[in-house]
Protein backbone atom coordinates (compact mmCIF):
# COMPACT_ATOMS: atom_id res chain seq x y z
CA UNK A 1 0.00 0.00 0.00
CA UNK A 2 1.01 3.36 -0.65
CA UNK A 3 0.12 6.86 -0.57
CA UNK A 4 -1.90 7.92 -3.65
CA UNK A 5 -0.44 10.39 -6.10
CA UNK A 6 -2.59 12.38 -8.15
CA UNK A 7 -1.73 10.97 -11.24
CA UNK A 8 -2.54 7.63 -10.76
CA UNK A 9 -6.36 7.19 -11.13
CA UNK A 10 -9.17 5.18 -10.94
CA UNK A 11 -11.48 4.40 -13.69
CA UNK A 12 -14.93 2.95 -12.76
CA UNK A 13 -18.49 2.45 -14.63
CA UNK A 14 -22.22 2.45 -14.00
CA UNK A 15 -23.61 -0.99 -13.64
CA UNK A 16 -27.01 -1.29 -12.39
CA UNK A 17 -27.35 2.47 -10.92
CA UNK A 18 -24.49 1.50 -9.41
CA UNK A 19 -20.94 2.48 -9.56
CA UNK A 20 -18.04 -0.36 -10.56
CA UNK A 21 -14.10 0.09 -10.54
CA UNK A 22 -13.01 -0.81 -13.31
CA UNK A 23 -9.41 -0.40 -13.62
CA UNK A 24 -6.40 1.77 -13.17
CA UNK A 25 -5.52 5.17 -15.40
CA UNK A 26 -2.54 7.06 -15.09
CA UNK A 27 -1.66 11.22 -16.68
CA UNK A 28 0.63 11.92 -18.47
CA UNK A 29 0.62 15.77 -19.59
CA UNK A 30 -3.21 16.99 -20.85
CA UNK A 31 -3.84 13.06 -21.68
CA UNK A 32 -5.77 10.35 -19.21
CA UNK A 33 -4.08 6.88 -20.05
CA UNK A 34 -5.34 3.46 -19.42
CA UNK A 35 -6.08 -0.01 -21.14
CA UNK A 36 -8.89 0.42 -24.05
CA UNK A 37 -10.68 -2.87 -22.69
CA UNK A 38 -11.12 -0.98 -19.40
CA UNK A 39 -13.53 1.43 -20.70
CA UNK A 40 -14.58 -0.60 -23.88
CA UNK A 41 -17.78 -2.14 -22.26
CA UNK A 42 -18.16 0.57 -20.35
CA UNK A 43 -18.90 3.48 -22.78
CA UNK A 44 -22.23 1.76 -23.50
CA UNK A 45 -23.65 2.28 -19.17
CA UNK A 46 -21.29 4.81 -19.03
CA UNK A 47 -17.78 5.21 -17.74
CA UNK A 48 -16.03 8.00 -15.24
CA UNK A 49 -12.61 8.71 -13.84
CA UNK A 50 -12.04 10.43 -10.53
CA UNK A 51 -9.41 13.27 -10.71
CA UNK A 52 -8.23 15.74 -7.90
CA UNK A 53 -11.66 14.17 -5.73
CA UNK A 54 -13.64 14.99 -8.54
CA UNK A 55 -15.56 12.36 -10.45
CA UNK A 56 -15.75 13.00 -14.71
CA UNK A 57 -17.52 10.92 -17.55
CA UNK A 58 -15.73 9.47 -20.21
CA UNK A 59 -17.54 10.56 -23.32
CA UNK A 60 -18.19 8.35 -26.24
CA UNK A 61 -18.16 10.99 -28.78
CA UNK A 62 -15.87 10.64 -31.94
CA UNK A 63 -14.20 7.05 -30.24
CA UNK A 64 -13.01 5.47 -33.06
CA UNK A 65 -10.81 8.26 -34.04
CA UNK A 66 -9.22 8.00 -30.27
CA UNK A 67 -9.51 4.36 -29.24
CA UNK A 68 -8.37 1.14 -30.65
CA UNK A 69 -8.54 -2.17 -29.16
CA UNK A 70 -8.34 -5.30 -31.96
CA UNK A 71 -5.10 -6.70 -30.54
CA UNK A 72 -4.62 -9.10 -33.67
CA UNK A 73 -4.44 -6.14 -36.19
CA UNK A 74 -1.50 -4.68 -36.64
CA UNK A 75 -3.21 -1.46 -36.87
CA UNK A 76 -4.53 -1.49 -33.07
CA UNK A 77 -3.74 -2.05 -29.78
CA UNK A 78 -4.86 -1.94 -26.41
CA UNK A 79 -4.65 1.84 -25.33
CA UNK A 80 -6.99 4.45 -24.48
CA UNK A 81 -5.74 8.29 -25.16
CA UNK A 82 -8.46 10.63 -23.49
CA UNK A 83 -7.57 14.12 -23.54
CA UNK A 84 -8.28 16.19 -20.13
CA UNK A 85 -8.77 19.43 -22.33
CA UNK A 86 -11.19 18.38 -25.07
CA UNK A 87 -14.83 17.50 -24.47
CA UNK A 88 -13.47 13.60 -24.01
CA UNK A 89 -14.39 14.19 -20.34
CA UNK A 90 -17.41 16.09 -19.01
CA UNK A 91 -19.09 16.90 -15.82
CA UNK A 92 -21.00 20.28 -16.20
CA UNK A 93 -20.21 21.15 -12.93
CA UNK A 94 -16.74 21.55 -13.24
CA UNK A 95 -14.19 23.37 -15.49
CA UNK A 96 -10.66 22.59 -17.09
CA UNK A 97 -8.72 24.01 -13.64
CA UNK A 98 -10.43 20.96 -12.27
CA UNK A 99 -8.56 18.45 -14.72
CA UNK A 100 -5.17 19.96 -14.31
CA UNK A 101 -2.61 17.21 -12.32
CA UNK A 102 1.11 18.23 -11.97
CA UNK A 103 2.41 14.69 -13.72
CA UNK A 104 6.09 13.71 -13.53
CA UNK A 105 4.94 10.76 -15.82
CA UNK A 106 6.57 10.83 -19.29
CA UNK A 107 5.91 8.03 -22.02
CA UNK A 108 9.10 6.57 -23.29
CA UNK A 109 10.38 4.83 -26.67
CA UNK A 110 12.73 2.43 -24.41
CA UNK A 111 12.29 -0.99 -25.47
CA UNK A 112 11.62 -3.22 -22.51
CA UNK A 113 14.64 -6.14 -22.79
CA UNK A 114 14.88 -9.07 -20.33
CA UNK A 115 16.18 -8.63 -16.96
CA UNK A 116 14.83 -4.92 -16.51
CA UNK A 117 13.96 -3.80 -13.53
CA UNK A 118 10.77 -2.29 -13.36
CA UNK A 119 7.49 -0.92 -10.82
CA UNK A 120 3.89 -1.02 -11.04
CA UNK A 121 1.17 1.23 -9.77
CA UNK A 122 -2.50 -0.09 -9.47
CA UNK A 123 -5.57 0.33 -7.59
CA UNK A 124 -7.62 -2.59 -5.67
CA UNK A 125 -10.85 -2.85 -4.22
CA UNK A 126 -14.43 -0.82 -4.43
CA UNK A 127 -15.69 2.44 -4.92
CA UNK A 128 -15.62 4.65 -2.46
CA UNK A 129 -12.77 2.62 -0.62
CA UNK A 130 -9.91 2.09 -3.18
CA UNK A 131 -6.41 1.04 -1.75
CA UNK A 132 -3.32 2.34 -4.32
CA UNK A 133 -0.24 -0.63 -4.45
CA UNK A 134 3.18 -0.19 -5.64
CA UNK A 135 4.83 -3.27 -6.99
CA UNK A 136 8.55 -2.55 -7.40
CA UNK A 137 10.42 -6.18 -7.84
CA UNK A 138 9.12 -6.67 -11.12
CA UNK A 139 11.57 -8.30 -13.68
CA UNK A 140 11.23 -8.48 -17.76
CA UNK A 141 11.05 -11.57 -18.72
CA UNK A 142 10.89 -13.97 -21.61
CA UNK A 143 7.29 -15.91 -22.40
CA UNK A 144 6.53 -18.74 -24.02
CA UNK A 145 3.05 -17.52 -26.39
CA UNK A 146 3.06 -20.39 -28.27
CA UNK A 147 1.90 -22.42 -25.11
CA UNK A 148 -1.52 -20.48 -24.61
CA UNK A 149 -4.12 -20.38 -26.86
CA UNK A 150 -4.91 -18.29 -29.69
CA UNK A 151 -7.94 -15.98 -28.06
CA UNK A 152 -4.94 -15.49 -25.42
CA UNK A 153 -2.01 -13.60 -26.96
CA UNK A 154 -1.53 -11.19 -28.13
CA UNK A 155 0.94 -9.21 -31.31
CA UNK A 156 4.19 -10.39 -29.68
CA UNK A 157 6.28 -7.27 -31.37
CA UNK A 158 4.34 -4.52 -29.33
CA UNK A 159 4.31 -6.47 -26.11
CA UNK A 160 6.49 -8.03 -23.44
CA UNK A 161 5.73 -9.61 -19.83
CA UNK A 162 6.93 -9.22 -16.29
CA UNK A 163 7.33 -11.59 -13.29
CA UNK A 164 5.19 -9.76 -10.83
CA UNK A 165 5.59 -9.90 -6.99
CA UNK A 166 1.76 -9.41 -6.23
CA UNK A 167 -1.74 -10.27 -6.82
CA UNK A 168 -3.47 -11.12 -9.85
CA UNK A 169 -5.95 -8.08 -10.16
CA UNK A 170 -8.70 -6.71 -12.69
CA UNK A 171 -7.62 -3.76 -10.93
CA UNK A 172 -4.31 -3.90 -12.63
CA UNK A 173 -5.57 -3.16 -15.93
CA UNK A 174 -4.42 0.26 -17.48
CA UNK A 175 -1.93 0.57 -14.83
CA UNK A 176 1.78 1.82 -16.20
CA UNK A 177 4.59 -0.20 -16.17
CA UNK A 178 7.36 2.34 -14.87
CA UNK A 179 11.21 2.91 -14.51
CA UNK A 180 11.39 6.05 -12.63
CA UNK A 181 8.83 8.17 -13.95
CA UNK A 182 9.17 6.78 -17.53
CA UNK A 183 6.31 4.90 -18.70
CA UNK A 184 7.44 1.73 -20.91
CA UNK A 185 4.00 0.26 -21.20
CA UNK A 186 0.22 -0.77 -20.01
CA UNK A 187 -0.57 -3.67 -17.70
CA UNK A 188 -3.23 -5.05 -20.26
CA UNK A 189 -3.68 -8.91 -19.19
CA UNK A 190 -2.38 -11.43 -16.32
CA UNK A 191 -2.49 -15.11 -15.73
CA UNK A 192 -2.83 -16.00 -12.23
CA UNK A 193 -1.89 -19.37 -10.58
CA UNK A 194 -4.84 -21.60 -12.07
CA UNK A 195 -4.57 -20.71 -15.93
CA UNK A 196 -0.78 -20.78 -15.26
CA UNK A 197 -0.92 -24.46 -14.42
CA UNK A 198 -3.49 -24.97 -16.65
CA UNK A 199 -1.15 -24.14 -19.82
CA UNK A 200 1.96 -25.57 -18.06
CA UNK A 201 3.21 -22.36 -17.66
CA UNK A 202 6.27 -22.17 -15.16
CA UNK A 203 4.36 -19.95 -12.04
CA UNK A 204 6.88 -16.96 -11.77
CA UNK A 205 4.92 -15.90 -15.09
CA UNK A 206 2.33 -13.33 -13.71
CA UNK A 207 1.42 -10.28 -15.75
CA UNK A 208 1.67 -10.41 -19.49
CA UNK A 209 1.74 -6.66 -20.28
CA UNK A 210 1.65 -5.37 -23.59
CA UNK A 211 4.34 -2.58 -24.56
CA UNK A 212 3.40 1.21 -25.91
CA UNK A 213 3.22 1.13 -29.39
CA UNK A 214 5.23 4.28 -29.48
CA UNK A 215 5.72 4.25 -33.43
CA UNK A 216 2.05 5.29 -33.60
CA UNK A 217 1.52 7.17 -30.06
CA UNK A 218 4.97 9.49 -31.09
CA UNK A 219 3.47 10.50 -34.41
CA UNK A 220 -0.11 11.64 -32.55
CA UNK A 221 1.14 12.62 -29.24
CA UNK A 222 4.87 13.54 -29.44
CA UNK A 223 4.50 16.10 -26.14
CA UNK A 224 4.16 13.14 -24.32
CA UNK A 225 7.08 11.58 -24.72
CA UNK A 226 10.77 13.00 -22.86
Amino acid sequence: MTDIPPYIVPIGCYENNESKFCGTGFIVGDYLITAYHVIRKALFSGAFAVINNNQFNICASNQRNKYTSNLKDKDHFDVAIISLRGRDLCNPNKNDEDFIVDSPLKLSIEVPQKGLQVSTKFFQGTFPELTLFEETENEVCDFPFTSLPESLYQRWDTSFTIRHSGRITHGSSGSPVLIGNKVIGIITNGLDKQNLEKYNLPLDYLYYCECLRVDVLKSQFPELFG
